[in-house]
Order: structure tokens, then C-alpha cells, then sequence
């Protein structure tokens, strides 16, 4: 008698134990209803995949830090709508019953099941090894940095997030593919300028000064905005009733975002100087220019500033 109520509290024990996960981890639950009990266990596991689908639906904003700007939002979220990342649904074969055996409700089986997080993120983890092999000894250039930022960069950064939510970041090892990113980062970023062949004397003079004013980088841009005109344009002289004379220059510069989103600067301003004759206010505008001396200069050092701290 003794061992026969032994064999039902052991019965009565695994039905209603508790799910535990390492680390007391939350588990993630799913119940499911059916007409036998490998039907209920299969709508367990379907309630299971949508909860974890459902936790784990990710944005640009969501997988950057609060360090990045709006463009590197944009940037990401560019990159996230191209390569698709969708939720990686874990082996079926690591979820758990709650209870066992299955109820009867109204003439159904109804099947409690639960997975632990360690076992719900084992696609991601094994995703990222293969990541980190692919970027064991890879030799860095510019074209493979640029598609490093298109293709690997915002799955790895999803990625990570998935983790996080189920509290497994620090299983991660992504050695190899940090390093690299490492060293992509120090290459294509910031504020650069393009060399202009059909420029003018005139252009060639305020790009000097510009140059002179402000930190432009050479090379091949990747994530950063890219300077590819900068105009000075003579806008006329004239004499005016009180027998001085007047001349201006329109300067102006033109750039885009190289990492693909479309962004664009364009800046505008207008240089100019009076004097008693022509030649002196011609030459007014030129110092001013060489100087950049005029009144929206300011502005423009503003505009370009976040650039250049890239």
C-alpha cells in the first residue's frame, strides 16, 4: 500500500511541478487544444512559436543604442528591410509539458507546454557561430567593410537583441566579426570630399578654403556624407547712385549620404564687398572668400559638425 501511494505522489508530482529554466530564467508558455494528445501538444508548440515571434519583433530603434543618431537608424532599418530577418523558431523537441497527462475540457485534450530561454535562442546562437567563423581571418578592404554594413552588421545587431530579451547576450561569441567591424569602422566614415575635375579657379579657391576650415576626409566614403560639388559662381558687379561698387559671389556645396539612403546636404550663401571701383570690390570678395568670410558660413560649420565627428 505504502509503495502504491509512493507511485502516485511521484505521478501527481510530475503533473504539477513547476517549470524551471537555469538561471531562473521566465520561460516562454503555450497552450494548445485538440482532439487526441499529439494534436494538443502540436497547437501547444504553434501558441509557443507565435509568443516567442510576437517577444521578439525588432526595428532599427530598437536594435541601436541610444549612442546612434536618426541616421543610423535610417541607415539600419534600410539594411533590415533588405535582408529580412524573421524569427527562428527553436527545436520542438526542447519544449517541456507542464502537466502530464493531458486534461479533458469539453471533450478536448489540452496540452500545457513551455520552453526555457537557453533552448529558444539556440537558432540565433548557432547563426552567430557561423557568423564569427565566416570573419575568422578576413582581409579587410573597402568593398568587403561596405558589405559588411549592408549584410552582416544589422542581423548581427538584431541578433543581439534577440538575446538580450531572453537574457542569453553574454552566450554569444562574436570575437571574430567584432574585430572586423573594428576595423571597418575606422574606414569610409565621416565627412569626405570628392575631387571636382570641372572645377573652377573660382570653385577651386573656396574649396581650398574650405578645406582650410573644415576636417574633410580622401577615399572611398561608406557611412558617411560625401561633399561631391562646391561651387563659387560670379554673380555680377554694380555701381550703385552713391558711386560705390558692389560685387558677390554665390558659393554653394552639394553632398549625399554614401551608405545608401538617399540623404542629401545642400548648403547655399552669397559673398559680398563695396568699394570705391570695381577691381577693389572684386577683390574684396576674393579675400572674403579665401577667408570664408560671409555671413552663413556658420551655419554651414554647423551643418557639416556631426559629420565630421563621425
Amino acid at each position: 500500500m505504502q509503495i502504491l501511494f509512493i507511485f502516485f505522489l511521484a505521478i501527481f508530482s510530475m503533473a504539477f511541478a513547476a517549470p524551471s529554466c537555469p538561471g531562473d530564467a521566465k520561460p516562454l508558455f503555450g497552450t494548445g487544444r485538440g482532439a487526441n494528445e499529439a494534436e494538443a501538444r502540436q497547437n501547444a508548440n504553434i501558441e509557443i512559436a507565435k509568443e516567442l515571434s510576437g517577444s521578439l519583433k525588432l526595428n532599427a530603434s530598437d536594435v541601436l543604442t541610444q549612442k546612434e543618431t536618426d541616421d543610423d537608424i535610417e541607415e539600419i532599418a534600410t539594411y533590415m528591410r533588405e535582408i529580412k530577418i524573421e524569427t527562428q523558431l527553436p527545436n520542438m523537441g526542447d519544449v517541456k509539458d507542464v502537466e502530464y497527462p493531458y486534461k479533458k475540457e469539453e471533450g478536448l485534450f489540452v496540452a500545457k507546454r513551455y520552453i526555457c530561454p537557453d533552448k529558444a535562442v539556440k537558432p540565433y546562437l548557432d547563426s552567430m557561430k557561423i557568423i564569427n567563423l565566416e570573419f575568422s581571418n578576413k582581409k579587410i578592404s573597402v568593398d568587403f567593410c561596405k558589405d559588411l554594413y549592408k549584410t552582416y552588421a544589422p542581423r548581427v545587431m538584431a541578433f543581439e537583441k534577440i538575446l538580450e530579451r531572453l537574457g542569453q547576450k553574454n552566450e554569444a561569441n562574436i570575437k571574430n566579426y567584432k574585430e572586423v567591424e573594428n576595423e571597418c569602422g575606422k574606414i569610409g566614415k565621416g565627412l569626405f570630399l570628392r575631387a571636382d575635375d570641372e572645377a573652377s579657379e573660382l570653385d577651386k579657391e573656396f574649396t581650398k578654403a574650405l578645406m582650410s576650415n573644415i576636417s574633410f576626409k580622401q577615399g572611398v566614403c561608406l557611412r558617411g556624407m560625401e561633399i561631391q560639388q562646391i561651387k563659387a559662381k560670379e554673380s555680377g558687379c554694380k555701381k550703385h547712385m552713391g558711386g560705390y561698387w558692389e560685387c558677390s559671389v554665390d558659393v554653394r556645396l552639394e553632398g549625399v549620404d554614401c551608405s545608401g539612403n538617399g540623404k542629401t546636404l545642400n548648403l547655399d550663401g552669397r559673398i559680398s564687398d563695396r568699394a570705391s571701383n570695381e577691381a577693389n570690390a572684386r577683390q574684396g570678395i576674393l579675400n572674403k572668400l579665401r577667408k570664408c568670410n560671409f555671413p552663413k558660413f556658420d551655419t554651414w560649420r554647423k551643418e557639416l559638425l556631426p559629420w565630421m565627428e563621425k
